[in-house]
């Protein structure tokens, strides 16, 4: 079986990074490996429900690599806990599921970087490309990637990965030099903004060139502050530009699943009082949908 580290330095042309990065005192608690905050038990939270995937094949090392998709287009739906086994149920014979070490799902920790201001944010309103500065981090890979992730006018979104030896959030010369190369507008103030880890699963169309995704257990965390999106999944669905109609994209129409315009990174910042509600998500809802934590 294919190691998806492997994937990542072979398939998409990452060079391995061994510098040391310096990490600023007032974010080492926040941000640094040995310092990653946790998740709070799943006893305090309520347990996680579990997801049978068990009719689901495991996809091959040839159809992972047809289906690497750094330029696509992506639909996300937010699907409830409760109508998730039926979303799943009709997909088994029409995607593989994605599998290492024989586990479905990976942990993703996002930490995504912006000036004070949000200018890159305010750029998306003024120009017709969006773009976001991120550092990822796949714990049980131990692997950890500067991106770039860009949507332009028409909704293609092209995504640049640059593979780091750590996951401080200092930049050194190198990730500057692949920021601007991808993002010339970016000012040198940038640092973190919003922190968010989830449970990632993840599905390979067998018809077509698509990736389907379904993220569990968002949780945001910023000092003495947790949140977490406990109901409900964000399912997306990425395919190339103009790419058919798949299984996933008919149950959800058929079921009147509504694309969203969900965002982790506008969520996170509304979560710290940055930005006013999400206009897409009813507000009675959403906070049903989370449950917040304060330190004592």
């Amino acid at each position: 079986m294919l190691e998806l580290s492997e994937l990542g330095v072979e398939q998409l042309g990452v060079v391995p990074y061994s510098g040391a990065a310096r990490v600023p005192s007032r974010l080492q608690k926040q941000i640094r490996d040995a310092q990653m905050p946790h998740p709070r038990p799943s006893s305090e939270l309520g347990a996680e429900r579990p997801v049978d995937l068990s009719q689901f094949s495991t996809a091959s090392d040839l159809l992972l690599r047809k289906r690497s998709l750094l330029a696509r287009r992506e639909d996300k739906f937010i699907l409830s806990l409760e109508a998730l086994p039926s979303f799943l149920a009709a997909m088994p014979s029409h995607y593989h599921v994605l599998r290492a070490a024989g586990e479905a799902g990976l942990t993703y920790e996002t930490l995504y970087l912006d000036s004070d201001d949000l200018p890159l944010l305010e750029l998306g309103h003024a120009s017709s490309t969006r773009s976001k500065i991120r550092i990822r981090r796949y714990p049980s890979r131990e692997l950890c990637y500067l991106e770039v992730k860009s949507k332009d006018i028409d909704g293609l979104t092209t995504k640049h990965r640059l593979l780091r030896g750590n996951c401080a959030p200092a930049l050194e010369t190198r990730d500057w030099n692949f920021i601007r190369k991808h993002v010339p507008q970016v000012r040198d103030d940038i640092r973190p903004q919003v922190c968010v880890r989830y449970r990632r699963l993840s599905f390979l169309s067998l018809l077509s060139q698509e990736r389907l995704t379904v993220d569990l257990q968002l949780h945001y965390w910023e000092d003495d502050r947790e949140e977490w999106l406990q109901e409900a999944a964000v399912v997306e669905v990425k395919r190339p530009p103009n790419g058919a109609p798949s299984q996933a994209i008919r149950w959800l129409a058929e079921n009147q699943i509504a694309v969203s315009q969900f965002s982790k990174y506008r969520t996170g910042l509304w979560l710290r009082g940055h930005l006013p509600p999400p206009p897409q998500v009813d507000l009675r809802l959403w906070r049903l949908l989370l449950v917040s934590s304060h330190a004592s």
